[in-house]
């Protein structure tokens, strides 16, 4: 049986918020502020907090790997180096 979709809005629109951070990441795609707001409405703050958070795990895990913004593609992406 198919979940309503509502279900899913409602388990945690925090965790969801950074998933889609995470995945736009992964799927190399650009990461801005306004495709943020457009999906939710939220504020720059939220926004740069949740950039930060990734920062900050991904120093632990794999510290080969870093989120940079981008001027060409005005956006964060994902680099290794």
């Amino acid at each position: 049986k198919k979940m309503n979709t509502e279900y899913y809005r409602n388990i945690s629109y925090k965790n969801q918020k950074e998933a889609v951070v995470l995945l736009l990441l992964i799927q190399n795609k650009p990461v801005t502020y306004q495709l943020f707001n457009t999906y939710f409405d939220d504020t720059k703050r939220t926004f740069q907090r949740i950039i930060t958070t990734f920062r900050s795990a991904l120093e632990i895990v794999s510290p080969n790997t870093y989120i940079i913004y981008d001027k060409q593609r005005k956006g964060y992406k994902l680099v290794q180096i």
